[in-house]
């Protein structure tokens, strides 16, 4: 199967180690130094426990401080 094509953006969350493998393997060597890039655990993993919750918040936290410079432009 082919690839899915990245679209441009300046934050992507990558929820789960299996789709952080494939975004890397497929953001283009252009694209990957511009963007706030977040991996978080997989969404069942995140809401588990309190501990989990935490980790996710502090993984939005590089996206949030992006968006607001985005906002600012």
């Amino acid at each position: 199967a082919a690839a899915a094509e990245i679209p441009c953006a300046s934050a992507y969350l990558v929820l789960g180690a299996a789709l952080a493998r494939d975004f890397g393997a497929n953001i283009s060597a252009t694209q990957r130094p511009k963007p706030v890039i977040a991996v978080a655990d997989e969404p069942s993993a995140s809401f588990a426990s309190g501990m989990a919750k935490r980790a996710l918040w502090q993984s939005l936290k590089p996206i949030a401080r992006r968006a607001r410079e985005v906002a600012a432009w």
